[in-house]
């Protein structure tokens, strides 16, 4: 019976030291393949870090620079007023900065379009500016772009057939800036008019008066006075318009279109 139990211990003991041992063996081969997963990251960051290291210092520099779409600056004209030059890097470019830089410094650019080519060029596309609206103040007038850039008037040659806007005299207007930048009453009736008249296609307006933004007026053809009221659905009133001009009226009439009231547009003849 003694013996039986000794042997019977000694299993027991035998079979715990296996538990342990496989419990062991598990702990390791964790604890290991945490260590190896923790290695990979580290390793990993590492090269991630050297990559970009690379990229902003060795890989993806300029050698070519385009700027295209001016007849009024040349290309070596903008490169010396900006922040940019061969051998800068791709990455380290703020094309938004680069952007602005070049519109403040060129007063007769309309807009800048700006493409970064990888691995190494750089493509500027920029566009100068025409008249297309001409603000009456006072004996003067001021001249803005399509994009609605004030360009004024010195040593520059515009579109002549551009629009006359009355009402903004005591409106302070500086060349160079951006009118739908502005946050001025009536620059923002304009501009909006504006965008309006664009969009609608109502081609050959004259002259657009907002010297009360609740009773708009425009001269279509230098023939056609259009009472236009606020700016309430005025995109609908501009279709009216466009459809009445093409459709109900001739080319040699002259006269007035009502159109205060959206739900009835009136159509004047001229005596």
């Amino acid at each position: 019976m003694k013996d039986t139990r000794i042997k019977d211990n000694r299993k027991e003991r035998q079979l715990l030291r296996e538990k342990a041992n496989k419990k062991n063996a598990i702990f390791l081969v964790k604890n290991r393949k945490k260590n190896y997963f923790l290695y990979y990251i580290v390793l990993l960051f590492f090269v991630i870090m050297t990559l970009v290291i690379l990229c902003v210092t060795v890989f993806f520099n300029i050698r070519e620079i385009n700027i295209q779409g001016s007849d009024i600056y040349s290309t070596e004209e903008i490169l010396e007023n900006i922040s940019l030059k061969k051998g800068d890097n791709l990455f380290r470019i703020n094309v938004e900065d680069l952007r602005e830089q070049i519109l403040k410094k060129f007063k007769f650019i309309d807009y800048v379009d700006i493409q970064v080519k990888i691995p190494d060029s750089l493509d500027i596309k920029v566009e100068d500016a025409s008249i297309f609206l001409s603000i009456k103040q006072n004996d003067n007038y001021i001249y803005i772009s399509k994009k609605g850039r004030i360009i004024g008037t010195d040593d520059f040659e515009g579109n002549e057939e551009n629009i006359e806007i009355y009402g903004l005299e005591d409106v302070l207007l500086s060349t160079g800036d951006f009118i739908t930048k502005s946050d001025n009453e009536k620059i923002k009736c304009l501009d909006s008019i504006v965008n309006v008249i664009e969009t609608e296609t109502v081609e050959n307006i004259n002259f657009i008066d907002i010297s009360d933004v609740n009773d708009i007026k425009l001269i279509y053809d230098n023939r056609v006075e259009i009472l236009a009221g606020d700016l309430l659905e005025f995109d609908y009133k501009m279709r009216l318009v466009k459809f009445i001009l093409d459709n109900k009226l001739g080319k040699t009439e002259f006269g007035t279109i009502n159109i205060k009231n959206v739900k009835k547009a009136v159509f004047t003849p001229r005596e």
